[in-house]
C-alpha cells in the first residue's frame, strides 16, 4: 500500500516498547521490518449495550506517536521489505482487480489481503508473525491508552475488612489513607495528571492486577481529578463493598465541577430572596425559586453527551440569596473502572457504586428571607469489560443529586439538605422549613442502572417558597448524573 494509506492504517508507537500491540481480540502479531511495535485499529464492534462505539481499543488513536525523523524511514522499510516497488499498495493501486481486495487495505474473514500481508485487527499490513509471541489482553482503552504499560509491577488489591481506605487525586500528585487492605493496597503503579485520549480533564490512573472489595470495605475517591482503574484481571465488588466518589455539599467529588460543566452548572441569583438553580448533569436539577414561588433562577443545562467519553463529574448548583452567595452543593465526581477480565458487583450480596452529589449548605442567618444555594448533580460511573459487567443482589451504580438547604425566613437557623444516596433509589431531602418562615429545601434527582441509561431516573425537584412575611424561595435539587457499563474489547498486547 503506499505510505499514505499505510499511515492511516498503521500508527507507529513508541520504539523503545518491547511489545506490539494489536486492536483485535485475536491474531497472531506480526513484526513490520523497522519497527518494534505497532498497533492497528479493529472494525467497531457492538459493545454489547447497544452503543457500538468501539473497536478494539477505544482510545488508542491519540496516543504518542514514535518520533517523526524515524516514522516515514520505518514505513519505507516496512513497503520495501513487502516485496516489490510497492507491493504494500492497495487493489485498487496496484491494478488488482481480485475479489475481496479492499482499496483501503481493509481486510476480514471473507475479505483477503494482497500477497505478503496479513489481516489483523481489520487492516491489512505487511510481514510475518513474529515467532514466541504471546497474546496478553489488558484492560480497555476507554480514555487512556492501556498500551503503553505492561502492568508488571501493578498490585492486586484485596479489601475484605469493614474499614476505609482513600484514595485523593490532584495534579500534584496522589495519596492513599486509612486501611491497606493488608497491604495489598498501594499506590505503587499509577500515573497522576494523566491526560485523556478523548479530552477533558487529567485524570488519576491507578494500573492494578486484580481488584476485590467486599466484607463492607469502602474505598472513598476524593480530589480534584477522575479516577481511572486500569485492571489486568477481574474486578469484584461484593457483600456491602463500595466504591464511592460522591461529593460531600460544597466539596466536589474527584473530577466534580470541572470545566467541562459549563452550562451544567446551576445558575445564581441575583436577589436575596431567591434561590440558586440546581446543577445538572444526566438529568436536569431543579430551579431556583423567588419569594413568590417563580422560577427565579434556571437550572443547568443537561449535558449534550453521557457517554463519560472522557470521564467527568457532575456540577455545582448556583449560588443562592444575591449578593449574600449561598453555596450551592457540589457535583459528584467520577471513577472508571476497565477491566481486561470480569467485573461482578454483588454477586452474593448488595455492593455498591456511587458517584452522587452534595447538598447546598445552609443558608446565611445574617440576613433575613435569604434564598438557598442549588444542590449539586450526580457524577459519573464508567464500568468497561469484554464482557459487560453484572450486577446481583438488587446491585445498581448510582449517581444520584443532592438536595438544596432551606431558605432562612425569619428564624434563626436554617437546614441543609442531604447528599443524594448511596445505597437507596430515594431522592436526597431537602431541608426541613426552619421554625419561623423560610422555604423548605428541594429534592434531588436521580440516577441509578446497570447499563448505558439510567433505569432509575428523575430531575431534581424544583425549589419551594413560603408565604410568610418576610417571604423567600429556595434553591433547585440536583439532577442526576451517569451511568455506563458497557461491553469493549480488551487491548491485546503480544510480549
Amino acid at each position: 500500500m503506499k505510505v499514505e494509506s499505510l499511515r492511516r492504517s498503521i500508527r507507529v508507537a513508541r520504539a523503545a516498547l518491547p511489545f506490539c500491540v494489536l486492536a483485535a481480540a485475536a491474531g497472531a502479531c506480526g513484526q513490520i521490518s523497522g519497527l518494534s511495535e505497532y498497533s492497528s485499529t479493529g472494525v467497531a464492534a457492538s459493545d454489547g449495550g447497544g452503543s457500538g462505539r468501539y473497536g478494539a481499543t477505544g482510545g488508542d488513536a491519540t496516543s504518542p506517536d514514535a518520533p517523526a525523523e524515524s516514522s516515514d524511514a520505518s514505513e519505507q522499510n516496512s513497503a520495501e521489505d513487502s516485496g516489490g516497488a510497492d507491493s504494500g499498495e492497495s487493489a485498487a493501486d496496484s491494478g488488482d482487480d481480485s475479489p475481496g481486495a479492499r482499496a483501503d487495505g481493509g481486510c476480514s474473514s471473507g475479505i483477503a489481503c494482497l500477497a505478503g500481508e496479513q489481516c489483523q485487527g481489520g487492516v491489512c499490513v505487511a510481514g510475518n508473525p513474529e515467532a514466541g509471541c504471546t497474546a496478553v489482553d489488558l484492560p480497555p482503552s476507554i480514555n487512556v491508552n492501556a498500551a503503553q504499560w505492561d502492568f508488571a509491577a501493578s498490585p492486586t488489591w484485596n479489601c475484605t475488612t469493614s474499614a476505609t481506605t482513600t484514595v485523593t487525586a490532584s495534579a500534584s500528585g496522589a495519596s492513599l489513607t486509612g486501611d491497606d487492605c493488608g497491604g495489598s493496597a498501594t499506590l505503587a503503579d499509577i500515573s497522576n495528571a494523566f491526560v485523556q485520549t478523548t479530552g477533558g480533564p487529567s485524570v488519576l490512573v491507578i494500573r492494578l492486577s486484580g481488584l476485590t472489595v467486599t466484607g463492607g470495605h469502602r474505598i472513598e475517591l476524593a480530589g480534584t481529578e477522575p479516577v481511572a482503574f486500569l485492571v489486568k484481571g477481574d474486578v469484584t465488588v461484593d457483600s456491602g463493598g463500595t466504591i464511592d466518589a460522591s461529593a460531600n455539599g460544597a466539596t466536589p467529588g474527584p473530577g466534580g465541577d470541572s470545566s467541562a460543566c459549563g452550562a451544567s452548572t446551576g445558575t445564581s441569583s441575583t436577589d436575596t430572596a431567591t434561590g440558586g438553580g440546581g446543577g445538572s448533569f444526566g438529568t436536569a436539577g431543579g430551579y431556583g425559586a423567588t419569594s413568590s414561588g417563580a422560577n427565579g433562577s434556571a437550572a443547568g443545562a443537561v449535558a449534550a453527551s453521557l457517554g463519560l467519553e472522557p470521564l467527568r463529574g457532575g456540577c455545582a448548583g448556583g449560588t443562592g440569596g444575591g449578593s449574600t452567595a449561598n453555596p450551592g452543593g457540589a457535583g459528584g465526581g467520577a471513577f472508571e473502572i476497565s477491566a481486561s477480565g470480569t467485573i461482578r458487583v454483588g454477586p452474593t450480596s448488595a455492593a455498591y457504586l456511587s458517584a452522587a452529589g452534595g447538598y447546598s449548605p445552609t443558608a446565611s442567618t445574617s440576613v433575613e428571607s435569604n434564598g438557598s444555594g442549588g444542590a449539586g448533580s450526580g457524577g459519573g460511573i464508567l464500568l468497561a469489560s469484554p464482557v459487560a459487567a453484572t450486577f446481583a443482589s438488587g446491585s445498581v451504580a448510582r449517581a444520584h443529586g443532592g438536595g438544596s438547604s432551606s431558605g432562612r425566613g425569619l428564624s434563626s437557623s436554617a437546614n441543609k439538605g442531604s447528599n443524594g444516596s448511596m445505597t437507596t433509589n430515594t431522592p436526597a431531602m431537602g431541608g426541613a422549613a426552619p421554625d419561623v418562615g423560610g422555604a423548605p429545601g428541594a429534592a434531588g434527582g436521580l440516577c441509578a442502572g446497570t447499563a448505558t441509561t439510567c433505569a432509575t431516573s428523575a430531575t431534581g425537584a424544583n425549589g419551594s417558597h413560603t408565604t410568610v412575611s418576610p417571604p423567600d424561595g429556595s434553591g433547585g435539587g440536583g439532577g442526576g448524573g451517569s451511568v455506563q457499563v458497557i461491553a469493549a474489547p480488551a487491548t491485546v498486547s503480544c510480549e
